[in-house]
């Protein structure tokens, strides 16, 4: 699929704001959560967040031309680097005493097994991996598109059943946790986040460049909203991360407008003849290429960002920073991420013969 600028920079205004979210939510006094900079964060990560990241796997996957082994060898390695960013976030700074008390103790994990179960956590590149496979399964059968809308409808309908699922074997308990889902164990369970990759497949399918088509997938989005708030969510929904029926139709109607608003607003940011605005031109260019670069490198910027802020832990601490405090150090550790990450190819890159 040809990138579209469009969803890049949606993608990438999101993901801009990935590392100080993570900062908020582990340095900062919970008074700050709620907040106008709390506010604001998480309007960001909870509504054109890990939904609309799933939304464009599912365009990419139904776009591409890809064989199904690779999509496999992709969701391999995400699989395993979902464990090894654990290794890396969790376990080794606990090894080494480093992660706070009080951050362990809130998680609610069994001491006699902390480092295990801290391995053993579930996050969007576990679930990545397994969303990828299962749409790649479906993307090679015959009527993909009317099997994907069906299981769809049905995860929307059905996820409850699947949620806090219990067994005596601890590999088969990970199993229903990565299914069902349950923070601190799996934050991003295949029911029911596995809609939004059902729903971006649906679109890449059908998907048409026109502004009429736009409309279309906005209003559609604005019938989901309305319907899912009407609808009563389950008692065992867990907020932003197992939603019911009602919360998973407002999340998926919110990322289908945000798409098209995004298509929408796109050229303002395009280079323009005009003089008078030549400050304005230079900002625009400026955030058009910061969204693009954090859209192309959404992987990396996710796994180096959690590996700084956990080792930044005895330096910073676990919820102890103000408002102000909390925008200084989360500029400070996005700085510090994207620095990396646009040098970290230099560090492999292969001398010229």
């Amino acid at each position: 699929m040809k990138r579209l600028v469009y969803l890049d920079m949606c993608r990438g205004f999101t993901v801009l704001f990935i590392p100080i979210i993570h900062c908020v939510m582990l340095y900062s006094k919970i008074e700050v959560h709620h907040t106008w900079f709390g506010n604001i964060l998480g309007f960001i990560a909870e509504w054109p967040g890990g939904q609309l990241f799933m939304l464009m796997m599912g365009i990419w996957v139904a776009k591409s031309s890809k064989h199904y082994s690779d999509h496999f060898s992709r969701a391999a390695l995400l699989f395993a680097a979902g464990y090894f960013l654990n290794i890396l976030k969790y376990v080794l700074p606990a090894a080494l005493g480093i992660l706070p008390e009080a951050f362990i103790a809130d998680t609610g994990f069994n001491e006699d097994r902390l480092l295990l179960e801290l391995y053993m956590i579930g996050d969007i590149l576990q679930f990545s991996a397994i969303s990828l496979i299962i749409i790649a399964t479906i993307k090679s059968l015959k009527g993909s598109l009317i099997i994907a809308l069906v299981l769809l409808v049905a995860v929307i309908c059905f996820s409850p059943m699947f949620w806090d699922l219990q067994s005596d074997l601890l590999v088969i308990q990970h199993l229903f946790d990565l299914i069902g889902g349950h923070p601190n164990r799996v934050f991003f369970p295949v029911f029911p986040w596995m809609v939004f990759v059902l729903a971006g497949f649906v679109l890449g399918l059908v998907w048409e460049e026109s502004s009429r088509w736009m409309t279309t997938i906005f209003f559609i989005g604005v019938a989901l909203f309305v319907k899912g708030y009407f609808i009563k969510d389950a008692p065992n929904a867990f907020g932003f991360y197992r939603t019911g029926a009602g919360g998973t139709c407002m999340h998926l109607g919110f990322v289908l407008m945000w798409v098209p608003f995004w298509r929408l607003i796109t050229p303002f940011f395009e280079p323009s003849s005009n003089r008078i605005s030549s400050l304005i031109k230079k900002i625009a260019s400026l955030l058009a290429m910061t969204f693009t670069f954090c859209s192309k490198n959404i992987t990396s910027i996710y796994f180096i960002q959690w590996i700084v802020v956990a080792w930044l832990f005895p330096v910073i601490g676990y919820r102890t920073l103000g408002v102000w405090q909390s925008l200084a150090i989360g500029i400070i550790v996005t700085a510090i991420v994207f620095t990396i990450t646009y040098l970290f190819p230099y560090f492999f890159a292969c001398p010229k013969k």
